[in-house]
């Protein structure tokens, strides 16, 4: 399945919703395999980063806020927490829950879990 995602991410037609595929493909492995291993491999989140690269600039199914949303969920599930905190920085007030949710992740969670004591007394 991971090949039929790579292949679809390949095709570079950032204008389409063909390459979002492989994060349709992902989630289904996840399903599978109930966790994100997969995701954890260390060549996914490199080909994650440039589709959604590539939708920010590219323009299919929604704006470049989401699409930034969606790469530091993507970040996350990979493992690559730093990467995740430096989107979530960087995107402020203007990151997408919706993204998070369409990663199978929430929001709040992942930032209790990249922020642990933010807010608190």
């Amino acid at each position: 399945m991971y090949a039929f995602g790579l292949n679809c991410a390949a095709t570079g037609r950032f204008d389409t919703c063909v390459p979002n595929r492989i994060l349709g493909v992902l989630g289904a492995i996840s399903r599978d395999q109930s966790g994100d291993a997969y995701w954890r491999r260390p060549e996914v989140y490199p080909h994650l980063k440039v589709l959604c690269e590539s939708y920010t600039v590219g323009g299919w199914g929604g704006d470049a806020s989401y699409w930034q949303s969606i790469q530091a969920a993507a970040a996350y599930r990979c493992g690559q927490r730093q990467e995740a905190k430096r989107l979530l920085d960087a995107l402020g007030a203007k990151v997408s829950a919706q993204a998070f949710s369409d990663m199978d992740k929430r929001l709040d969670q992942v930032r209790a879990d990249l922020y642990p004591g933010a807010g608190r007394p």
